[in-house]
């Protein structure tokens, strides 16, 4: 935590929390709302002497949001610094005011995880690699592009494109990567076609070149929604036979 003298000019008078240079009393402002801010150093028995601020909005009926806490964490601690929020057992639990919220850190930096912990992206993109690979190898339906067995956490029946975006999510250059590869991020262009494909609607036009099955393909082309209008549409393109 830092050292709280730093922040004397959001102190404000409590009746018993001591003001020190690691405790103290704070109002402090997030986007132009004001918070209470209790800090110290607590002995939390087991778990050892623990950094700790508990954060209340003031006179809002409600919890901080994820970004106030975030915000209020760079305040009171410096920025390599990890700090948590918990989850305590129902057995220890207990909640003297419903709207605070609170963040821990172990006063010797070790908190439940190491950072060296957590795979960095390079090594979980290899292994999305891989298991993109393996995609390749699952039976499909070409008619419904459905897997026809179940494939890791993908039961049989699942569409292709759901598995593509759970890939998209995970992979640090998205599924456009492992679809074309060449180590470009291609992001950008898929999730584009993506939307213009969203923008391609039923069609019951059968003389339309735009709609070969039933469906207009017109966004694909001309990047847009079809001109629809109470006459029919602007941008019908007569098929010939």
């Amino acid at each position: 935590m830092k050292n709280l003298n730093e922040l004397d000019k959001y102190r404000v008078k409590h009746p018993f929390w001591p003001q020190t240079a690691v405790s103290g009393a704070f109002k402090v402002f997030v986007k132009q709302r004001s918070f209470n801010v209790l800090a110290g150093i607590e002995n939390t028995g087991d778990d050892g002497m623990m950094e700790h601020i508990s954060v209340t909005p003031t006179n809002q009926k409600r919890c901080p949001t994820w970004d106030e806490m975030a915000a209020i964490k760079d305040m009171f601690f410096d920025p390599e610094e990890e700090a948590i929020q918990y989850f305590p057992k129902h057995s220890r639990y207990i909640n003297i005011h419903e709207y605070c919220l609170h963040i821990w850190r172990p006063v010797n930096g070790q908190t439940l995880r190491k950072p060296g912990d957590i795979a960095p992206l390079v090594s979980r993109d290899e292994v999305l690699e891989k298991l993109w690979e393996q995609f390749g190898d699952v039976p499909m339906d070409p008619e419904t592009e459905c897997i026809e067995e179940p494939w890791l956490c993908f039961p049989a029946g699942t569409n292709r494109e759901d598995i593509w975006h759970w890939f998209d999510e995970r992979h640090s250059k998205g599924v456009a990567h492992l679809l074309y590869g060449g180590g470009v991020d291609r992001t950008p262009e898929l999730a584009r076609l993506c939307y213009l494909k969203q923008l391609c609607v039923d069609c019951d036009a059968e003389h339309c070149a735009f709609n070969p099955e039933g469906v207009c393909l017109f966004p694909l082309v001309g990047g847009r929604s079809p001109g629809l209008n109470d006459d029919g549409c602007n941008d019908f393109c007569y098929k010939e036979e």
